[in-house]
Parts: structure tokens; C-alpha cells; sequence
């Protein structure tokens, strides 16, 4: 899911699991595709979620929305550089000039 946002492709998630499920309401929720439940997967509301994910603009443009946001978000690289600059700024607390140390 993760890797289709990424690069702005609207996705069709039909969850069968618990993580999808809330993958799937994720993408729906931003626009960026359709979460079918997997109850209601027939022939018909597949076929009518396929032409969505691959015609409908308004749903392309949420994934392409999806993956400007993605994009605008620190790399895991930058967290990690962020995180040592902020924890080799601050000594850490010995313990000293508290009461019954």
C-alpha cells in the first residue's frame, strides 16, 4: 500500500485482514482509491471500483495529493540525524542535586 502511495497510484484494497482493513479505510478516507469490504466483492462492485481506481480524476488526484504528502515528509535518515543532534544536545541527568541522592 505504502509503496503505491508512494508513487501516486490510486489502489483497490479488498482487506481480508486487520491491518488491511485499516489500510484500506486510509486510502478511501484520503481520496486515493476504493476499500471494498470483502463481503460485498462481487464481479460488479469490483468491475466499478477497477474503472474508479483507473478513470475517475478526482480519485487520481488523491493519490497523487497522498504522494506529495509522503514526499514532504522527512526520510527515516533525517528522523535518525534529528534525533542524535537533540540527544547529544542535552547531557544526560546523573542523578546529582536531586533529594536522596
Amino acid at each position: 500500500m505504502l509503496t503505491a502511495a508512494y508513487f501516486g497510484l490510486p489502489q483497490l484494497v479488498v482487506p481480508r485482514m486487520v491491518d488491511q482493513l485499516a489500510n484500506g479505510e486510509r486510502i478511501a478516507a484520503a481520496g486515493a482509491g476504493v476499500s471494498l469490504n470483502w463481503a460485498d466483492a462481487s464481479t460488479e462492485t469490483i468491475t466499478a471500483a477497477i474503472k474508479t481506481v483507473l478513470f475517475d480524476e478526482a480519485t487520481r488526484q488523491g493519490a497523487r495529493t497522498l504522494r506529495d504528502e509522503i514526499h514532504a515528509q522527512p526520510t527515516p535518515a533525517d528522523v535518525a540525524a534529528t534525533l542524535r543532534q537533540l540527544t547529544t544536545r542535552q547531557p544526560a541527568t546523573s542523578g546529582q542535586g536531586r533529594a536522596g541522592s
